[in-house]
């Protein structure tokens, strides 16, 4: 009994090694003792991953909580599918069948079930919906016109307000779309291809362009942009032709086009001012990139690359060579680490209100901060603001590095939407917040929006679209914010039934099946509702995991109960040396 005793001690200690060294290997940072990191003396710590707004007490059980997983950057891409596989030679009938059409079509009323009641009841009933939605634009000079860019069923278009949708890129070479940018005329639009969503997006092959309103597209940087992701994108509206400037904010760094998107160069002259994890140097990495409504000169850029290299940050600059921090010099946000930075400017040039939301490293809400005079000075949004909740977290942890988007209305700088999960307004500069989402029943029964959101564009005061996992949704009254009931089915108007990106395909028997199979997803996808691409079913293109360079691997919580994603020891955040003191 003995010797077995021992034996089991060598085996657990030897476990115990490999897991050791597979940490260091996954988090060589976290695992550095503070001191050690070195760096100015304007080193912080990273806070405790335990958000202080509080989280709203989901009603539902937490296995119904709308909770995704985080795709590990570990591994290389799959081997690409050849373009023609060998002939299938066999003396029994043709395996498979030609492809017939059965859809598009949503899935049929998708619902968020069930109260302990006899009978049991929906906590939200979300009617039809189509898929994720990851961007939205709206042509500016005719509100009814919009273009949604989606996880997996490329770029769609409404002329009549979302009454009807019509699928623009089926035949492209990348139908995952992480961002859409469109010029003043509404003729020029860019699709950039890759969405920067981590779970199970799928990387991209550039960006597409339109000259006609999404008549005709071209394939335009590919052999830069192929294998990664793009999360914004902002077009120029001083420039236009030949000489069009387009920005691009992408997992690989700023881009910058001076020619409607014919060349591209790397920006790399605001890197030196990223703050930074431990020794790890800064990726370059961005989430967005948006043009000052006002300032036409002046460019806003979120940098994070989602805890990898990054501790997050805000810069402002001319789009080439002078690039500055415009951040709170206090606050969770300066001392912490930020997984992603939500970000949306108002207009008003030198007294315009800039608006933040960061996600902490488990994707908790880390801190929600606005400035009224264009981030030179900020406020923070303590805890005890009324009616304000960890919107990133309700129950089954935090997303915040995956669905975090903000954005202000243009005719009242006063009136914000904040987008995680669910969503919460506030009408008079954040004294107030409601939650108009209600996705799960958190303030009435039957909520009537699908969580998850990634997108909004306002087109009038009070009036946005709203793009989540589920489809498009739009508003007149700024979700109900303005009523006792917020977030009602009065509020809203699903958009989603005729946006039918999720497609399905089926085989007849006798028949020889398409030669390019699709590649099975390494994770389930985040949405409940699975965005499956718009394409021909002929054609079958493979659907590749997105990956970066130089992966690091994080881990997620799985629920409430669950244990901190960081080591004992938190990696340091340091700035650069002329970053002020907090």
């Amino acid at each position: 009994m003995a010797k077995r005793s021992r034996t089991m001690v060598v085996v657990r200690s030897r476990r115990f090694l490999v897991f050791a060294a597979l940490a260091a290997i996954a988090f060589p940072q976290q695992l550095l003792p503070a001191a050690a990191a070195g760096g100015p003396p304007s080193s912080k710590q990273l806070a405790s991953p335990s958000s202080a707004y509080k989280a709203v007490p989901a009603r539902v059980p937490s296995r119904l909580i709308h909770q995704h997983q985080t795709l590990s950057r570990g591994t290389a891409p799959p081997p690409d599918v050849p373009r023609t596989l060998p002939a299938i030679r066999s003396a029994a009938a043709a395996v498979g069948g030609a492809w017939s059409f059965i859809g598009p079509k949503p899935v049929v009323n998708a619902t968020n079930c069930c109260t302990n009641t006899a009978p049991p009841q929906p906590w939200a009933v979300y009617g039809n919906v189509g898929g994720r939605i990851t961007s939205l634009v709206t042509d500016p000079n005719n509100a009814a016109v919009v273009y949604a860019g989606t996880a997996g069923g490329g770029v769609w278009k409404t002329t009549n307000s979302g009454s009807t949708w019509t699928p623009l890129t089926d035949t492209q070479a990348s139908l995952a779309i992480g961002a859409l940018g469109i010029d003043p005329t509404g003729q020029v639009i860019y699709a950039g291809t890759g969405e920067d969503n981590l779970s199970d997006s799928q990387f991209g092959q550039g960006i597409l362009k339109s000259i006609d309103g999404g008549a005709t597209w071209m394939l335009l940087g590919q052999a830069i942009f192929a294998g990664h992701a793009i999360g914004s994108i902002a077009v120029d509206r001083t420039t236009s032709g030949a000489t069009q400037r387009v920005l691009v904010a992408s997992s690989i760094g700023l881009f910058v086009s001076l020619d409607g998107g014919a060349s591209w160069a790397k920006n790399t002259a605001y890197v030196s001012k990223l703050s930074h994890i431990g020794t790890a140097t800064p990726s370059g990495a961005v989430t967005m990139v948006i043009q000052d409504p006002t300032v036409s000169g002046k460019f806003w850029l979120s940098a994070s690359d989602f805890c990898r290299t990054e501790g997050g940050d805000i810069l402002t600059g001319d789009g080439v060579s002078n690039w500055a921090t415009a951040e709170p010099t206090s606050g969770p946000f300066f001392t912490s680490v930020s997984s992603r930075i939500g970000l949306a400017i108002g207009s008003g040039g030198a007294s315009a209100a800039v608006w933040l939301a960061a996600a902490a490293c488990n994707s908790d809400l880390l801190d929600l901060q606005h400035s009224s005079d264009a981030g030179a000075t900020w406020t923070r949004l303590p805890p005890s603001t009324p009616g304000l909740t960890d919107y990133f977290n309700l129950g089954a942890g935090g997303q915040g590095d995956y669905d975090n988007v903000v954005a202000i209305d243009p005719a009242n700088s006063g009136s914000v939407v904040l987008g995680g999960v669910t969503a919460l307004a506030t009408i008079d500069g954040g004294a107030h917040f409601q939650d108009i989402g209600d996705v799960y029943g958190e303030t009435h029964l039957n909520g009537v929006l699908h969580p998850d959101f990634h997108a909004i564009a306002f087109t009038s005061a009070d009036h946005f679209y709203i793009g989540n996992d589920g489809g498009v949704w739009s508003t007149a009254d700024i979700g109900g914010a303005r009523t006792a009931t917020p977030g009602s089915a009065s509020d809203w108007t699903n958009l989603s039934r005729p946006l039918r990106h999720c497609r399905r395909c089926r085989t007849t028997p006798g028949a020889m099946a398409s030669t390019r199979p699709s590649i099975p997803r390494a994770v389930p996808r985040r949405s409940s509702v699975s965005t499956r691409s718009a394409r021909s079913c002929a054609t079958a293109r493979q659907l590749l995991r997105m990956t970066r360079p130089a992966p690091s691997i994080r881990l997620r919580r799985q629920g409430p109960a669950a244990s901190s994603p960081h080591p004992a020891i938190p990696p340091a955040r340091i700035r650069p040396a002329s970053a002020p003191p907090s």
